[in-house]
């Protein structure tokens, strides 16, 4: 009900400016903003005080103000509650909303939990252009108080560029602060996930770090922060000394790895203190961990605060998401154990994180974290074209042309008929470069940030996203071309709007077989004994008879399958087909499983069947194959899935804005050999090469080998 009424607020205050169902607190005295006219310097507003607060249901206030436009700077806003009473449960929402021409160009919410002396920071980047700022507040519980103050200055300009010289630079002992910093984030997620004080006494670790970070900012020696971490953790010294030593039983600790402890730079009593807690851990009850067992489901779920979603947080909220990440997958990622030198990427990674002072740089930062993992279920955290937007650093447009990778050479697989005529551009034709920017140079410059070893699997995806398609907006074109005969010609045109529409009739032309497969709902007869069946595409109305009286069938996963194919007739009963494993209670420890075939399948031991595979075979694809491949007259024909299998986990990121959305693969699957399907997929037992006929020709290379098999 809480989050309910914030979101009716909310919207009331966005579309309407004021909020009747609320009493409504009238400040003394507005904010007058002085002229902002010195570089760097903060231009600071008369103090505002709202007084004789008195409510026990909700309240909104709501104070505007017109100040001189600027683009580039920070807004800073304190405040500070005098002789506060609150109930248990009082929260206050604080939202901020800076506009221009009365359009919101950013916004940032802050809830805090109110006790007898509450004070608030906002520290709001600012990269776009400004021209006032409205600061509301949403209250739920008894509030009583003699006053909130409310500071707020603004200062324009490029000095955010300090937070980066500042952070970035070497104290006098020659110890990087980045050290420092790695340090403060290996221990601060360790705490987070073993101390059980954290939990018990509800501690905002979040803020904990964030506080951290500013004393490591001002020169405070790690030593004294480790010291305030352990303090403000609430860590029971005298019940970890007396705690017997975990047994764990039937768990699989292949993501336990504390050498760091002996790296840090604190004394060997500190060090120690942690290993004790590592040693003697006692499972509870994990504020930010649901486990399989509390929500009745087969994965972990993570609890974590977006905060605010403002697209570019302040430099102590980018660090918070780049920690909180890392130590999720640290001791929640079931394929962590695949990644070399985890720790070692966080601290490549902060100065990245510190120097994103603009919404594009952050969200660069934000694609560079997701490629660290390389995970197939999330190649990009954000739509492709976003993705571009950032990549660019400029927005995009896409032409009427679609251009597929095929080994080191860039062909069009589909042009508009139009553009086509005007630029004699046509299918085959090899794309060298555009507007002067070679295609190797902007394949690169996209694989990057996919996250995928796998070259072959970043290709499928910018291939099938279109995402060499777009190029960075501009009125002319010019596109050098090598025809058929090899003959090289630049081709230049003014983009003109219809362009863009023919855009999107340009799509992925689909091979005759999956034009079949959706006309047909997903079955057809390729020959009187031969059945071919595509799983995305059947209906509820299948008649699994069908399955039973065709000797030869064809199952197609090279596409998402639903999972109404009963396959208990395809299979022998009671197989083990995968070994899964995923994350306990216990961090960094696995609890392993096996899937089995259905007990009561019954199976044809003469039916052939061919099941077909490539790189889009992905998840539930791939689950399906490994129980097919239970029946010993099963052949997998074509190339490696995606090796992206087991199910999903999403790890929120502050700044919900950026539209980021971070997931990994939160179950780990095995063949019950215990050999490996994450990143290198399944094989197929007979291979069909990605080629120029099925690229460009639509020539389904895959189908015509399996049909060639079943004769």
């Amino acid at each position: 009900m809480k989050n309910i009424r914030y979101i009716y607020l909310l919207l009331l205050l966005i579309y309407t400016g004021t909020v009747t169902l609320c009493q409504e607190i009238r400040s003394t005295s507005g904010w007058v903003c002085k002229e902002i006219n010195s570089k760097y310097s903060p231009v600071a507003y008369d103090v505002l005080t709202l007084k004789n607060i008195d409510t026990d249901s909700s309240m909104s206030f709501k104070e505007e103000s017109k100040f001189k436009d600027f683009e580039r700077g920070q807004i800073e806003v304190k405040g500070d509650f005098k002789n506060l009473h609150v109930d248990s449960s009082s929260q206050i929402k604080i939202i901020a909303i800076g506009l221009y021409n009365k359009v919101a160009k950013i916004y940032y919410n802050k809830s805090i939990t109110l006790n007898e002396n509450t004070s608030f920071e906002l520290l709001i980047p600012v990269d776009s252009k400004l021209d006032s700022l409205a600061v509301h507040f949403l209250s739920k519980g008894k509030i009583n108080c003699e006053s909130i103050q409310l500071k707020t200055s603004i200062t324009e300009g490029e000095f955010i560029q300090g937070w980066k010289e500042k952070f970035l630079r070497n104290d006098r002992g020659g110890s990087s602060i980045i050290s420092k910093l790695t340090d403060l984030s290996l221990t601060w997620g360790l705490l987070k996930y073993y101390c059980a004080g954290i939990s018990k006494y509800n501690v905002d670790w979040d803020q904990i770090l964030i506080d951290r970070i500013k004393h490591i900012e001002s020169g405070e020696d790690i030593n004294m922060s480790f010291n305030q971490l352990i303090k403000e953790s609430k860590m029971n010294l005298s019940n970890i000394e007396n705690a017997e030593t975990t047994v764990l039983k039937d768990l699989d600790g292949v993501n336990i790895d504390h050498n760091w402890i002996d790296k840090l730079a604190v004394d060997k009593e500190k060090k120690n203190t942690l290993l004790k807690m590592l040693n003697r851990y006692v499972p509870f009850e994990n504020k930010y961990i649901k486990t399989p067992k509390e929500y009745n489901n087969i994965t972990i779920k993570l609890v974590e605060d977006p905060i605010h979603s403002n697209s570019l947080p302040n430099v102590y909220e980018r660090l918070l998401t780049l920690f909180r990440f890392h130590n999720v997958i640290k001791y929640y990622a079931p394929y962590k154990y695949t990644l070399k030198d985890w720790d070692k990427k966080l601290t490549e990674l902060i100065p990245i994180f510190i120097g994103a002072n603009t919404s594009n740089d952050y969200g660069l930062a934000l694609l560079r974290l997701n490629a660290s993992i390389s995970d197939g279920h999330s190649p990009l955290p954000i739509s492709p074209i976003q993705a571009l937007f950032y990549i660019n650093k400029q927005p995009v447009q896409p032409l009427p042309v679609h251009i597929v990778k095929h080994q080191n050479s860039f062909y069009v697989s589909n042009v508009d008929s139009l553009f086509s005529l005007r630029t004699n551009i046509t299918v085959g034709d090899e794309i060298i470069q555009i507007n002067g920017l070679s295609m190797k140079d902007r394949y690169e410059k996209i694989a990057y940030y996919i996250a995928d070893e796998r070259r072959e699997m970043k290709d499928y995806f910018i291939n099938n996203n279109k995402m060499l398609d777009f190029i960075a907006i501009s009125d002319s074109v010019i596109v050098q071309v090598k025809n058929k005969n090899n003959s090289t010609e630049n081709k230049a045109f003014i983009y003109e709007k219809e362009y863009y529409k023919s855009s999107f009739k340009v799509t992925n032309s689909e091979t005759q077989t999956i034009k079949l497969a959706r006309q047909n709902s997903g079955f057809f007869h390729v020959k009187k004994d031969i059945l071919y069946i595509n799983p995305t595409y059947l209906k509820d109305s299948f008649d699994a008879e069908l399955l039973k009286s065709s000797s030869k069938l064809v199952i197609d996963l090279r596409e998402y399958p639903k999972m109404n194919l009963d396959i208990s007739n395809l299979v022998p009963p009671n197989v083990p087909f995968s070994l899964l494993q995923r994350s306990t209670q216990v961090p960094g420890y696995l609890e392993s499983f096996f899937m089995h075939t259905p007990v009561d399948a019954v199976y044809d031991k003469g039916k052939k069947i061919i099941v077909l595979i490539s790189e889009s075979s992905i998840s539930n694809a791939e689950f399906m194959s490994l129980q097919l491949k239970t029946n010993k007259n099963t052949i997998l024909v074509g190339r490696n899935t995606a090796g992206a299998n087991g199910n999903v986990l999403q790890i929120p990121v502050v700044g919900g804005g950026s539209g980021v959305n971070f997931r990994y693969s939160s179950i780990r699957v095995l063949f019950p050999s215990k050999k490996e399907t994450q990143i290198i997929g399944i094989e197929p037992d007979i291979f069909v090469e990605n080629s120029m006929d099925e690229l460009i020709e639509k020539k389904d290379l895959i189908f015509e080998k399996a049909i060639e098999l079943l004769k």
